[in-house]
């Protein structure tokens, strides 16, 4: 559109000039006219005065038939044959004849300066430019002000969706997105909130089935655990040896799926908000004990250094001990199954700013770098096909609970490479204040 305005705004003011000129030439031949009627050139004098105020008007002549000077705007030149070599330079002249009673009575010349016209015109045109300029200037603003706005009106509500699907993605089903519009975004919005709220009644559904299922397993296995057992430990009871291992096998199972159907109750309890805490001051020097005292006897089988350090005269920490003893007990565990023979084990403690740090450092394979962000998600597991082929036994859900149980407490927790190789979990808990 610029380009297209340059050159016909060009052509026009060239035009413009030309038709200006051939006014003013005009002009001049009738009054050239009248002074050959009347015979008196006089008269001629103040329109010269007039052209020669003109600063584009190189000279202005009136001739006769034979040519010779009647006026010129250069008194030196009136009287003298016309010679076309006075016309020198850059000029546009045009010509027109002089009419008397319908006869030729000479002519009239007009020389304007060639750079003084281009300059006029480019000074015009700068002008209409400035204008078209700013126009152009206000109409892209505008332009741009009204596709930002539809971009924001169409980006923003993709934008909240997108948001929401990894929301939902994450697990947060309860999440819905709220944008009213009767557009094709609205129509995904609402079938977005629909999807969601199926897939809530679904996983409420799941969990429901899973806590019934968990609930009722729960009994027949601890019945099965407890007559096992008494089988194992009753000296009267003659049991054969091929059949006392298997029945130790029996056991050994039969904990294992209880192990697995407390977890499934306790995450269910986790999600649904139905954990109870009773939070009190907590000796962590007591929690360290109790933790040495359970895995002590594992420890020495697999020749594994199980040891606490706890910073002396540490402030207790505000935790429910039976659920922080069940964290603390998951994570030695844990490196106790994957610390290899002549590893080590450390449980510390030590206070850091307003809280208190709790370690349990291992020398064990530890965390690949990609696994490091999932470790804490359910049922996540570093290597499962590997940990079965070692005999490493777990259900991918003691992590999980440990993060909400000590989320759920106040406090954080993480997980780290050791120095050197290994794993570290890393607790961070509050302070038990005075009343």
């Amino acid at each position: 559109m610029a380009l297209f305005f340059y050159l016909s705004e060009t052509t026009h003011l060239e035009n413009s000039i030309r038709d200006e000129q051939t006014i003013a030439l005009r002009k001049w031949a009738g009054l050239c006219s009248e002074a050959a009627l009347t015979k008196n050139e006089i008269i001629l004098i103040p329109y010269m005065a007039v052209l020669k105020r003109e600063p584009k008007l190189a000279y202005s002549a009136y001739l006769d038939l034979a040519g010779k000077v009647l006026v010129h705007t250069d008194p030196d030149l009136i009287g003298r044959p016309w010679d076309p070599s006075w016309e020198t330079g850059d000029l546009w002249v045009q010509s027109a004849p002089v009419m008397l009673r319908r006869q030729r009575a000479g002519r009239v010349l007009m020389a304007y300066k060639g750079d003084e016209v281009r300059s006029e015109t480019r000074r015009l045109l700068a002008r209409d430019m400035r204008r078209f300029g700013l126009i152009a200037a206000s109409a892209s603003a505008i332009a741009l002000i009204v596709g930002l706005i539809l971009a924001y009106g169409i980006a923003r509500p993709l934008r909240i969706v997108a948001q929401g699907a990894l929301l939902i993605g994450e697990g947060r089903l309860d999440h819905r997105i709220r944008i009213k519009r009767k557009d094709e975004i609205g129509i995904l919005a609402a079938s977005f909130n629909q999807m969601a709220k199926k897939l809530q009644e679904l996983d409420e559904l799941k969990n429901q089935f899973i806590s019934t299922v968990s609930h009722d397993l729960r009994n027949p296995l601890s019945a099965v655990v407890m007559y096992g057992e008494w089988m194992l430990n009753d000296e009267k009871d003659q049991v054969l040896p091929r059949h006392r291992e298997k029945i130790a096998v029996m056991v050994d199972n039969a904990k294992r799926l209880g192990i697995f159907v407390t977890n499934i109750l306790d995450a269910a309890k986790i999600k649904a908000g139905k954990m109870e805490y009773h939070p009190r001051p907590l000796e962590l020097s007591l929690v360290a004990k109790n933790a040495l005292s359970l895995f002590s006897l594992v420890a020495q089988q697999k020749a594994v250094a199980l040891s606490a350090e706890i910073t002396p005269g540490l402030a207790p920490i505000l935790a429910d001990a039976e659920r922080f003893d069940q964290v603390i007990s998951n994570l030695v565990s844990n490196a106790l199954k994957f610390t290899d023979r002549g590893g080590s084990i450390v449980l510390a403690a030590k206070p850091a700013a307003e809280k208190v740090r709790i370690s349990v450092t291992d020398t064990g394979k530890g965390i690949p770098a990609d696994k490091l962000p999932h470790i804490f998600e359910k049922f996540s597991q570093i290597d499962a096909a590997a940990q079965r082929a070692q005999g490493i036994k777990g259900t991918g859900l003691g992590l999980y609970i440990s993060k909400k149980t000590i989320e759920d407490m106040g406090g954080q927790i993480s997980a780290e490479p050791a120095p050197g190789r290994g794993a570290r979990f890393v607790i961070l808990m509050p302070v038990a204040m005075a009343p």
